[in-house]
C-alpha cells in the first residue's frame, strides 16, 4: 500500500501517527510533511540501527510491522528509510481499516441499554 500527501495531512491520520511519533520519542509537528516525516523517522531508525537495534526490533514489533518486510528491508540499499517507510505504511494500513470498519459497522440494536 502506498500513501500520499494528502494522507498524512489527514486530521485522523495525524491522529494514528501519534504511535509513531510516540514510540520513536520524536517531537510532534503537526503541521509536517509526509517527505519531512519520512526523513525524521528514518534519521530516527538510522540511530537505532547503528545504537540500539534490539530496542528498534521491539518497537516494530508493537507497531505491528511485519517481520518478512523487515527482512526485505535489510536486503535494500537504504535499509533505514525502508523500515521507516514500513513503519508509516503499516499505520496507514491500520487507520483505513479503523475508518473503514467506522462506516460499516452499525451499533447492534439487541446489546443497546
Amino acid at each position: 500500500m502506498s500513501f500520499t500527501e494528502q494522507d498524512i495531512n489527514n486530521k485522523d491520520w495525524n491522529a494514528s501517527n501519534r504511535l509513531i511519533v510516540d514510540a520513536f520519542e520524536m517531537e510532534s509537528l503537526p503541521e509536517i510533511t509526509l517527505a519531512d516525516f519520512l526523513a525524521l523517522l528514518t534519521q530516527k531508525v538510522a540511530y537505532m540501527l547503528s545504537h540500539n537495534t534490539e530496542e528498534l526490533f521491539s518497537k516494530l514489533y508493537r507497531l505491528d510491522v511485519l517481520e518478512h518486510k523487515i527482512k526485505e528491508a535489510f536486503n535494500t540499499e537504504d535499509i533505514p528509510k525502508q523500515i521507516a517507510t514500513l513503519i508509516i505504511e503499516r499505520q496507514f494500513e491500520k487507520f483505513e481499516t479503523r475508518r473503514q470498519f467506522k462506516k460499516t459497522t452499525k451499533p447492534d440494536e439487541d446489546l443497546a441499554w
